[in-house]
């Protein structure tokens, strides 16, 4: 089976939190006003191939333990999403005509990197 999980990374309440703090003096600077409180963490998406959903879950639990979060400062959660299987069918062309199927995928990044 195919899932995808959906990772959320962020640190512990009473771990300063510099990037926040620092987004949260600008709002006031820009004069909005209502945000008590602000904390930055991670985002993390995944796709992965498990037997079934218990062994998807704890894969990702792994994933998170041993990797993505660091338990003395940061806190973790995830959701986990069955994909569906589904079947693309090619459109029937003629026996002179080439079909294509193109399967890439297309990835945005928001780097702030020169290219």
């Amino acid at each position: 089976m195919k899932f995808t999980a959906e990772i959320q990374i962020i640190p512990l309440p009473e771990i300063f939190e510099p990037q926040g703090q620092t987004v949260l003096r600008h709002l006031e600077k820009l004069q909005i006003k209502g945000v008590n409180q602000m904390r930055i963490g991670k985002f993390v998406a995944l796709e992965l191939v498990a037997e079934n959903e218990s062994a998807a879950q704890e894969t990702v639990e792994q994933i998170c333990q041993k990797l993505l979060a660091h338990p003395l400062i940061e806190t973790y959660n995830f959701q986990l999403n069955v994909m569906e299987d589904t079947i693309i069918e090619a459109p029937i062309a003629a026996a002179e005509e080439e079909v294509i199927t193109d399967t890439s995928a297309t990835f945005t990044s928001n780097s702030n990197e020169e290219e």
